[in-house]
């Protein structure tokens, strides 16, 4: 089983540890090379990139009408990841304590749960801690040290781990039974079901993890023939199409990939379309483009408008398509808005 520790990033601290390199790459090597063999790789498999600045850019402007704000008020606190449900309760993991807590709307803490360790319940803070909610009474809690994802209701019970082959990336919902894993260094996706069985194994045309810019961070699955990856330090969006055997890569930048610090923040699925939000936390740049969603349609990929996030906001979830969560300023703060995307005049 390869781990997380061979190659871990902390966003934080804006480092990559590379440790125990060489035994990494020729692992992923005899990997690679065993899906030549057995053709895997499809010679026949169509790609297509383009640029979205070269002649495709359309900005839009987003509107947001505050709603509610809840806030951390202990300056030890550090929010790594959130959800909010329909009823607008608002769920936070603290990636200082390594705990889950549950928010009524006026910020005070209803329950909470987890702590610093490696048992039932428990998380390794040392790296990301993730939150996954589909929509449905539980959601799914993991960090990035761990083979594993523990499954929690709404009112923070514990109810069960789901056991994986290695430590995941990223969790997304495909249905209101089943999940969508990104390994961190596996070339592979598994769609499970909740209970952890394993429904169907997923192998892009790609390369996962060789090296820094090839690090995927977010998956999303669209249907069952199309899905996208977007990527941690590089500003481009993969999408596949598995029916027509065929790849679409778009370039969501104009930075050079020297300039890009972190790429891709958050790919969400709105309606027949495809937001993703791209952040760039280089600040030494002239005219950096710090904080810009994307949008996309979400069948065949085609480039629709982008729209400014506002700089205080760092992570955000989309409730509906008129309503959105969102994480800012120094990782204590949600907000709640009312949203509209109109013609940039």
């Amino acid at each position: 089983m390869l781990s997380l520790n061979a190659c871990r990033y902390n966003f934080y601290d804006k480092q990559l540890n590379i440790i125990d390199l060489k035994n990494y790459f020729f692992i992923y090597g005899l990997m690679v090379l065993n899906m030549l063999m057995s053709g895997c790789i499809s010679d026949n498999q169509s790609f297509e990139s383009f640029n979205i600045y070269d002649g495709y850019y359309s900005e839009k402007l987003l509107i947001l009408d505050e709603l509610n704000r809840i806030e951390l008020d202990l300056q030890d606190h550090m929010v790594s990841s959130f959800f909010v449900t329909p009823e607008n309760e608002v769920y936070l993991f603290d990636r200082s304590y390594g705990m889950i807590y549950k928010m009524d709307e006026n910020g005070h803490i209803e329950s909470k749960t987890g702590g610093i360790g490696r048992g039932p319940g428990e998380f390794i803070t040392e790296n990301v801690l993730t939150l996954t909610y589909c929509g449905t009474d539980i959601f799914f809690a993991f960090d990035w040290s761990q083979p594993r994802i523990q499954v929690y209701d709404l009112d923070l019970n514990l109810l069960n781990p789901i056991i994986l082959n290695s430590v995941p990336y990223d969790v997304s919902c495909v249905n209101d039974r089943k999940l969508a894993v990104l390994y961190a260094y596996m070339p592979k996706i598994d769609i499970i079901s909740y209970e952890g069985v394993l429904h169907e194994e997923l192998v892009p045309d790609v390369l996962f993890g060789e090296s820094k810019e090839s690090v995927f961070r977010h998956f999303n699955y669209i249907n069952q023939n199309i899905y996208a990856l977007s990527y941690y330090f590089k500003p481009e969006l993969l999408l596949v199409h598995k029916k027509e055997q065929s790849q679409k890569e778009i370039v969501l930048s104009k930075l050079e990939f020297q300039d890009v610090h972190f790429a891709v923040r958050k790919a969400s699925v709105v309606g027949d379309e495809l937001h993703l939000f791209y952040m760039n936390i280089n600040r030494d740049l002239p005219e950096p483009e710090y904080k810009v969603t994307h949008v996309f349609h979400k069948n065949d990929g085609e480039y629709l408008y982008s729209y400014r996030m506002p700089e205080r906001i760092s992570q955000l979830q989309f409730i509906s398509d008129h309503r959105i969560a969102t994480l800012e300023d120094s990782l204590r703060t949600v907000a709640l808005y009312d949203f509209k995307i109109e013609d940039n005049e």
